[in-house]
This record gives structure tokens, sequence and C-alpha cells, in this order.
């Protein structure tokens, strides 16, 4: 499922985070979590965030939104290149 939550709060995105962790885990423990972030750094806090509300926070990924769709992109036309166009690695010397 993919549901969108925004607020300028970050308080009130992480609390929504952990409850919805808490009250809908996943059905496989083996399988990622995914939580797309706007930069790598609120992904870094969040993890920071739930470590500490869960005294662990592993196996979450934290995909930029452009990232996350070329990836779904990959997955279901086929012929798609695995590495995005706009990458900045495929700019840089």
């Amino acid at each position: 499922m993919f549901t969108v939550y925004h607020s300028n709060q970050l308080d009130l995105l992480k609390a929504l985070t952990t409850a919805l962790i808490e009250r809908e885990p996943l059905d496989n423990p083996f399988q990622q979590e995914v939580v797309l972030v706007q930069s790598p750094g609120m992904a870094q806090w969040l993890q920071m965030q739930l470590a500490q509300q869960f005294s662990i926070a592993a196996n979450i990924e934290f995909p930029l939104p452009a990232t996350f769709i070329w990836d779904m992109f990959t997955r279901v036309l086929p012929g798609i290149p695995k590495e995005s166009v706009y990458e900045t690695r495929v700019y840089s010397p």
C-alpha cells in the first residue's frame, strides 16, 4: 500500500510513523520497511528517532521520491535501465 502523509511538523510525522509501524507491522519480519523522505538528512534524523523510540531501527529503507519512482518503473517496465539518467553519478566524471 502506498499512502502519502505530509506536514511541515517533523515531530508530528515522526509520531505518525512510529504509530504506523507499531499498529501495522509487516507480515514478514525480514521484509524491508520503506519510508520515503525528502532528503538524506531527514532519513538520518528519522532513523535515529525510530531507534530511540524502538531501541533499534533496522531493515528500513529511506529512498528519496525520485529514486523510489525510478525503482518502481524498473520493476514494471521492461527495458528500463536500472540506473536513472537523472542520478548525479551519471553526470559526474
